[in-house]
């Protein structure tokens, strides 16, 4: 069975690195499905018209707009980090900054497969 996809609906997704932590250790982030207007925007980023490779950075960057929150997001402290929106409702400057480079390309590619997974598949 075909499940609809909602962009307006809150997708929680779990860093690799963080999976092996007990539930309440985990920091979830909380990403919208892009709609296929959005979508096809993205996959068009992955393939370059002269076949070199694509902006890693751009992709990145436009990928991230779909994160709407976190939660048990800490500093080095342990202070829990409060997610900061841009006007157009994705996350800010400062709160991107936040997140190191590594983790911002995962959460880029998991927009992409959320975008994808049949509803059994998601997380």
């Amino acid at each position: 069975m075909v499940i609809a996809l909602d962009p307006a609906e809150e997708h929680a997704y779990i860093l690799e690195d963080d999976r092996n932590l007990k539930p309440k250790e985990r920091t979830e982030f909380l990403f919208r499905v892009p709609t296929v207007r959005e979508m096809e925007e993205l996959l068009q980023m992955t393939v370059e018209q002269d076949g070199s490779e694509p902006d890693g950075f751009r992709f990145t960057a436009a990928s991230l707009r779909f994160l709407v929150g976190w939660r048990n997001f800490r500093n080095a402290k342990g202070k829990a980090l409060e997610f900061a929106a841009s006007e157009d409702g994705g996350p800010s400057d400062e709160a991107l900054g936040l997140i190191p480079w590594r983790y911002r390309q995962e959460l880029a590619t998991a927009v992409v497969r959320l975008g994808h997974l049949d509803e059994p598949e998601r997380d």
